[in-house]
């Protein structure tokens, strides 16, 4: 309701905490980007993110293949290291930020950590948008 009013901007930082293989799987997900693959990927990426090696190259080539990208694109985007910048430049303004995991939303300045109830965000929401 908020983004189709264009009420509110939604934009999505990575924040790899997880270790190495964390920012492996932020740099494969904006490859996804570039293929129109981002949320499918995403949601492939939390699915798996328990499992032993679950951020592997291996496994993010084989989530890719599952949600339809073009595995040779998307190895060549992996393997490049292009998405590196992005996904390092979103960590240092999270860490500027006070990050300290994830899920953090920032809505308005105001910072947000861990899950809430939809009830909580749209509460700040309407709090933000009555200034």
């Amino acid at each position: 309701m908020y983004l189709k009013t264009g009420k509110v901007r939604f934009e999505y930082k990575y924040f790899p905490v997880l270790g190495p293989e964390s920012a492996s799987a932020a740099q494969a997900a904006e490859c996804a980007a570039e293929a129109n693959k981002f949320w499918p990927y995403h949601d492939k990426l939390y699915d798996n993110q328990q499992a032993p090696g679950g951020f592997s190259r291996a496994n993010l080539l084989k989530y890719a293949g599952q949600v339809g990208l073009d595995g040779q694109a998307f190895a060549a985007c992996l393997d490049s290291g292009k998405t590196a910048a992005k996904v390092n430049a979103d960590m240092e303004e999270g860490k500027k930020l006070g990050f300290k995991g994830v899920p953090t939303l920032v809505i308005n300045g105001r910072v947000t950590e861990g899950l809430a109830p939809l009830d909580v965000y749209k509460r700040i929401i309407d709090e933000e948008l009555q200034k």
